[in-house]
């Protein structure tokens, strides 16, 4: 909780490109940071030398309580909040395509040729900078908006 809170409390998003590589950065940070960790936490269990120990090792940090406190951040946390996170954030551009895709219907009647491919490039160029299965469904839906228009 610490760690997510010093990344993200101070990121306000704006559509600005330097404010969402920040939080590229912050994840990136993050990810790192827990990389670290769980390093450490390996290592630290690697140290435990039971030739040399006349007691269980193991008592005061049970492997079976990390087995499932790595367990439950591993099927909870970062499967949950990422991708809640991403479906959010797909769920967002592609309402805003379609959004954009029904006023180029609304307006193909009154729009001159250049001004309706200027509208449709806009949706086209988002397509560039969508994962794979995003820019199929979308691709599909300008295509068939462009020939409704045509």
């Amino acid at each position: 909780n610490c760690i997510l809170g010093s990344y993200f409390e101070q990121i306000s998003l704006d559509d600005n490109k330097e404010e969402i590589g920040k939080v590229a950065n912050n994840i990136d940070e993050l990810e790192t940071q827990l990389q670290n960790v769980l390093k450490n936490v390996v290592y630290k269990y690697k140290q435990i030398n039971l030739k040399e120990s006349y007691f269980n090792p193991y008592a005061s940090n049970p492997p079976k309580e990390l087995y499932v406190k790595l367990s439950k951040v591993m099927n909870t946390f970062f499967k949950n909040n990422y991708k809640e996170s991403w479906d959010a954030i797909e769920e967002d551009i592609t309402q805003k395509v379609r959004d954009q895709l029904m006023e180029i219907r609304k307006q193909a009647k009154n729009l001159n040729p250049k001004e309706l491919e200027t509208s449709f490039r806009v949706c086209k160029s988002v397509l560039n900078s969508l994962p794979k299965h995003m820019e199929e469904i979308l691709g599909e839906e300008i295509k068939q908006c462009r020939e409704d228009a045509n």
